[in-house]
């Protein structure tokens, strides 16, 4: 294996996205070569690491087991990644990521692809004798003890070096420890005189706020006007009461700050300034208190058959305001059934007419709707659709049952990608030769190595037959196209146009569905996840779709969604624009009990008008977070444009941020899902990556009244 020198981009939109890493089975940096380089761009320019920046190679293969590398080789712009072991044991296309991280923030997160061929010797495999001579064996041996002895000598000059370093440590640890206790002690001191001053001013607070309630409630019935009043003068108290001490955990925060940067003993001084944070944002639910008091809302009985109710007479507004949190259980099952549980916190997004079903029997109605919408993401990465097949022959929708053996061409479309690719493919003939038949219900798949750049060699089109329809199954035979035609070739037989017309094989599936994944949300994988119960929850939706691996790793989401509130989920019309390469001018409209907020949906504008007219309302909630942002488009988050009050944070990792998936697709091509990046930049991402998402959902009053419970 030479050297791989391979371009990739911080911005998908440059075409380079998900860059395909080429290796064989079992194939390893020797030291000095067979590495991989990947240049590094932002947008046209050449992108600069960051000093001190910490740059790791990491990625999951097909039999779920992961490996994680820190590169140290890495100049400006370029990082060189030594192959290892664990990288290329297994074959088949799994995904990898190059991550860049600066302290405990990751600053940048490239995908791709990595494409292992299978080794044609197995590792159990018993090998022949060998008829090498005696003679070249032994200088073979002669060799192996030599390098030997170099490496002894090499280890022996580090270790005489090491027991200096060693030395040289010790004293050091010993200076910086006295002068950490000193650090330390006067840090604790400041710290326990000023949390004791205002932990006694807090329940002093909480002990006033605590009285004047149950002041009000006694007078609520013949002074309500007066009553507000005073509960609103409580709530003035209450803010001026934590500016104070949100100024006193600031002065011992910094204390904290000059104690910690000695050594990591001052972590027990970083755990007091936390404590004191905690017994300070006490306050502000209190102050949530009075103010659903004077709301005349009873905090004793909140449950969500009250709200459902309130939501119905159109009082939920006024008694919930938006940005109010809703907590439920929520668990994450595995295939066995093993549970993981989490407490999501739900916003309250929006509220509104919409039309609904209390289920598929039931006929369409309009009703007063509740937006809900997880605040942070899933704990998993899930990919929007998988790579899909070019064709499936299982005798459905015009194609036969299964392909003979034989010679065959396409003519393809390439409207996306660099110059070279599309000038060397769009409307021209790929060839390609069966060696074996294609079984019944078996597929037919299309990968690239690239699709960007000058070298003709790597701008071939990879086919692999399948004898089904199951993300990983085996291979059955892998040809290159490298040569394309102008013209129909009279030896092979014409199988059509991909996605034009039927001529006796079926529609053939647009090629940028089978590079990246297809980024129509009424078909996609993670639709049916959201939406689904138990272990068998993915149907094929079209022809070309291959069951995802994941099915066989997780349940649905819906089996561990807290029952009270599944109870109360009404199915949402939503309407959903197709992309141009396949749908152009389609409305796809799909009644979900679970779904993701549309871009409009989160306030951020798309360069497609179709999108701002048909696919939600903009919510509430994110008209609220653009409120005093900069760089807006008429009060909304601009395309292109990063806005860090549109991070998100994953429920299993809250300092993580993380992309985030919308349900708009970008229309412009067939695989780009709208989506949030980890920095909060407004964008795209592959449907293929595995990305986390939030999910929404909205409640209301159903028709059968029994469904209702709290």
């Amino acid at each position: 294996m030479a050297n791989q020198r391979i371009k990739a981009n911080l911005i998908p939109s440059y075409n380079m996205i998900n860059p395909v890493i080429h290796l064989a089975q079992y194939d390893v940096s020797d030291g000095a070569g067979k590495q991989i380089e990947i240049e590094l761009y932002y947008g046209a320019d050449k992108f600069t690491i960051p000093s001190g920046s910490t740059v790791t190679f990491r990625g999951t293969k097909k039999d779920k087991t992961g490996y994680s590398y820190e590169i140290t080789k890495f100049t400006d712009s370029v990082v060189t990644v030594d192959v290892k072991p664990q990288m290329t044991v297994v074959s088949g296309i799994h995904n990898a990521e190059l991550r860049i991280s600066k302290g405990n923030t990751i600053s940048n997160t490239i995908k791709f692809v990595m494409d292992i061929d299978s080794s044609a010797l197995a590792d159990d495999t018993k090998v022949s004798e060998t008829q090498l001579p005696t003679i070249e064996k032994a200088s073979q041996a002669y060799d192996f003890v030599v390098s030997v002895q170099d490496k002894v000598e090499e280890a022996k000059a580090s270790a005489e070096s090491a027991i200096q370093t060693k030395a040289e440590v010790e004293q050091l640890k010993k200076e910086t420890v006295e002068q950490t206790k000193n650090l330390t002690d006067s840090a604790k001191q400041e710290i326990s005189t000023v949390k004791n001053a205002t932990v006694s001013e807090v329940t002093q607070f909480k002990n006033d706020t605590i009285s004047d309630i149950t002041n009000i409630k006694e007078r609520m019935v013949e002074e309500v006007t007066v009553i507000k009043d005073d509960a609103k003068a409580e709530a003035g108290k209450a803010k001026e009461s934590e500016t104070n001490a949100k100024q006193s955990e600031t002065n011992a925060s910094n204390s904290a700050k000059e104690a910690k940067a000695s050594a990591d003993s001052v972590a027990t001084v970083t755990s007091d300034v936390g404590k004191l944070k905690e017994d300070v944002a006490s306050i502000t639910p209190r102050l949530e208190v009075v103010e659903k008091q004077v709301a005349n809302t009873n905090i004793d009985n909140l449950d969500l058959r009250n709200i459902v109710l309130d939501v119905d007479s159109g009082l939920a507004k006024s008694k919930y305001p938006i940005g109010t949190q809703l907590i439920f259980d929520w668990n994450r099952l595995n295939e066995g059934g093993n549970k993981t549980l989490y407490n999501p916190a739900m916003n309250i997004v929006h509220y509104d007419t919409a039309i609904v079903k209390d289920s598929d029997e039931d006929t369409e109605r309009e009703a007063n709707v509740m937006y809900l919408e997880w605040d942070k993401t899933i704990p998993d990465g899930f990919p929007f659709c998988i790579q899909q097949a070019l064709q499936c022959f299982d005798g459905t929708e015009g194609t036969p049952n299964g392909l003979p053996k034989g010679t065959y061409c396409i003519k393809m479309v390439a409207k996306n990608g660099g110059q070279t690719f599309r000038n060397r493919w769009d409307g021209k003939y790929a060839t390609f030769t069966l060696a074996k038949d294609i079984p019944q219900g078996g597929t037919l798949r299309l990968t690239i190595n690239t699709w960007d750049g000058e070298d003709t060699s790597k701008l071939g089109l990879i086919f692999r037959t399948y004898a089904s329809s199951n993300q990983y199954d085996s291979v059955i035979e892998t040809f290159t196209a490298n040569e394309p035609s102008d013209t129909q070739p009279s030896d092979a037989t014409y199988m059509g146009e991909v996605w034009g017309e039927d001529v006796g094989y079926g529609k053939i599936n647009h090629p940028e569905s089978c590079y990246y994944g297809d980024n129509t949300w009424a078909h996609c994988d993670l639709r049916q996840w959201l939406n689904g119960e138990g272990t068998d929850w993915w149907t094929k939706q079209t022809r070309y779709h291959i069951k995802p691996d994941i099915v066989n790793h997780l349940q649905g989401y819906l089996t561990g969604l807290d029952e009270n509130l599944k109870k109360n989920i009404v199915k949402i019309k939503n309407t959903t624009i197709g992309n141009n390469a396949k749908y152009k001018d389609v409305r796809f409209e799909t009644y979900d009990t679970v779904f993701l907020a549309s871009f409009n949906q989160r306030n951020i504008t798309t360069d497609f008008r179709q999108q701002f007219d048909n696919e939600g309302k903009v919510w509430d909630y994110y008209k609220q977070l653009a409120s005093g942002v900069d760089n807006l488009n008429n009060g909304m988050f601009k395309i292109w444009n990063t806005y860090p009050v549109l991070i998100r944070y994953a429920i299993n990792q809250p300092t993580a941020q993380q992309f985030d998936f919308s349900r708009s697709a970008y229309l412009s091509i067939a695989y780009y899902v709208r989506s949030v990046y980890a920095s909060g930049a407004c964008s795209h991402a592959a449907a293929i990556n595995g990305n986390r998402c939030r999910p929404a959902c909205v409640i209301a009053k159903k028709n059968r009244t029994t469904e209702v419970g709290a």
